[in-house]
């Protein structure tokens, strides 16, 4: 298993990141986090 953590400073940023992951087989691994200067989601695949 493959884990990530994508994070950007901007919420449309990292929806485009997620989306880019997803379509060539990233999973969601839970909800996304966010503190006072950062968005997070983490992801992984099965190699």
């Amino acid at each position: 298993m493959e884990y990530k953590v994508l994070n950007s400073q901007f919420i449309q940023v990292l929806e485009e990141q997620v989306n880019a992951h997803l379509l060539v087989g990233w999973q969601l691994q839970g909800g996304i986090f966010a503190n006072d200067k950062s968005f997070f989601q983490a992801i992984f695949r099965m190699k």
